[in-house]
């Protein structure tokens, strides 16, 4: 007995369930049924249109205000003193090796170059003519004319000539390399 009311209540609780589905699908079938064609402003159905897709790179433009620095930064010196006569780059500029970022006033080194170059010019002729005197003084000796203490005085003078003249060369090369000094050039790269 106990069976049989467990199973008829089980069977009217499907019954329920099955009346509730039936009855909501006719609700909705007497709706349609009651509007058979759409209203007159009703928006119209686009159409759908299909496109090949294609791989390309996607590019995102980013604009922000505010200041760039450079990570490298390099302090610059020259070697020599003098005022600054031109600047070639801003702060900040890429530069590469070799561009010649400022020049120093070189004025006064070029002043003294070309007094150097005159010293040196003055010493060779100088060295010329001890030469010349000592041949002389040597041409003499030889024939017993003049004493042999005057050819040693000769060739003390031209020796001495030519070491003023070296030292004058000398000098005109290290004028030289300090006017090359007063342009700084960007030496490392990067």
């Amino acid at each position: 007995m106990d069976w049989r009311l467990t199973t008829t209540t089980r069977s009217r609780s499907g019954l329920r369930r099955n009346a509730l589905g039936s009855l909501a699908l006719a609700a909705v079938c007497v709706a349609a049924a009651a509007y058979p064609d759409a209203p007159a402003d009703a928006q119209p159905v686009p159409p759908v249109e299909t496109e090949t897709v294609h791989k390309s790179p996607v590019i995102r433009k980013l604009e922000l205000s505010g200041s760039v620095s450079s990570p490298h930064a390099s302090q610059i010196s020259t070697l020599v003193a003098g005022l600054v006569s031109t600047v070639h780059f801003d702060s900040g500029a890429f530069v590469k090796k070799g561009d010649l970022l400022l020049e120093l006033d070189s004025e006064l080194e070029e002043a003294a170059f070309e007094q150097a170059q005159a010293h040196a010019a003055q010493a060779a002729g100088e060295v010329k003519d001890a030469k010349r005197r000592l041949g002389i003084a040597e041409s003499l000796a030889k024939r017993k004319y003049g004493p042999q203490n005057e050819v040693e005085a000769r060739q003390a003078e031209v020796e001495i000539d030519t070491a003023t003249y070296d030292s004058y060369v000398a000098e005109q090369k290290r004028r030289a390399v300090l006017l090359d000094r007063h342009n700084l050039l960007r030496r490392l790269t990067g």
